[in-house]
């Protein structure tokens, strides 16, 4: 029994010993960080971003418009249109399917503050505005006559300028390419949106990705799936954190549990054999007794 009970308590031992083992070299993956400091500051780092993220969203009218907008996909590209600089007259729009009504507000808001700069539009002339009954931009661009203004709504504040007039660029070559100067300078407003539509929607969906046409935008998206990445492993490693922390105290606890019961063992041992003493010495006495009668009769006679 005191066999077993020792390769029991040397067995919890060695589980404490592994579980330090792994603890210790969890610490040692981040330089600097032998209790976790540094892995538990990070979800503090990133609760604050929500909550700045949160902070800009708050506010009446953009709040209810970011939970309908929550509620179903969106597109980047949220309008597009063609307007003739000359009569400013809307020649041709199209907005993207899931495009609220505070939206179309906002984005053709911003077309009337453009138009009132755009009199003295140029070839290549460029504009932007920001919607204020939305979180959007709606950039403008001069075709190379300066006879149309083409224009294209974003919701994200943060789609790249960049992308933006590539895309106002080959919208403006596509409306002259398939309608031509005549018809753009006489057609009446709104009679090419029906034309237009396919066309339109068709560059909608090609810009909705800006990375697809930045590379600055396709680096930002890596780093921002990494982000997410380290999120889940710094998680994932608290958790394995807190379990061995569980085991630890587990085999803590048997381990004493198992000294305490090798202690008891061995006080029984101890009284069983005290025991065993006292009924040999009870024995001896009464057989020395039983010769020492016997011895005494024989004496007598």
């Amino acid at each position: 029994m005191t066999a077993q009970l020792s390769a029991m308590s040397a067995g919890k031992t060695c589980a404490k010993t592994r579980c330090c083992g792994h603890i210790s070299r969890l610490g040692r993956a981040v330089p600097g960080s032998g209790n976790f400091s540094f892995l538990l500051s990070l979800p503090v780092i990133y609760a604050d971003q929500a909550v700045a993220l949160r902070a800009r969203t708050r506010g009446g009218g953009r709040a209810s418009l970011h939970c309908a907008r929550g509620m179903a996909e969106s597109a980047a590209v949220a309008y597009l249109g063609v307007v003739r600089i000359r009569d400013q007259a809307t020649l041709a729009t199209c907005f993207d399917k899931s495009t609220l009504n505070e939206e179309k507000k906002g984005f053709e808001g911003a077309l009337a503050s453009i138009l009132e700069r755009a009199s003295t539009a140029y070839p290549g002339w460029r504009e932007r505005a920001e919607c204020r009954e939305c979180d959007g931009v709606l950039h403008a661009f001069a075709d190379a006559q300066a006879l149309c203004l083409v224009v294209a709504g974003v919701r994200d504040t943060q789609y790249p300028d960049r992308v933006a007039l590539q895309m106002l660029r080959e919208l403006a070559d596509k409306v002259k390419n398939s309608q031509g100067d005549e018809i753009l300078s006489e057609a009446k407003p709104g009679s090419l949106s029906t034309p237009l539509r396919k066309l339109m929607r068709d560059l909608m969906k090609t810009y909705n990705d800006a990375g697809g046409h930045d590379k600055t935008t396709e680096v930002r998206q890596q780093v921002d799936q990494l982000k997410g990445i380290m999120q889940d492993n710094v998680k994932r490693i608290l958790e394995t954190h807190v379990t061995l922390e569980s085991l630890e105290n587990s085999s803590s606890s048997m381990s004493s549990q198992a000294n305490r019961f090798l202690r008891q063992s061995v006080d029984l041992r101890r009284q069983i054999q005290f025991r065993n003493l006292k009924i040999k010495a009870i024995a001896g006495a009464c057989v020395g007794a039983v010769v020492l009668y016997i011895v005494t009769m024989f004496v007598d006679i």
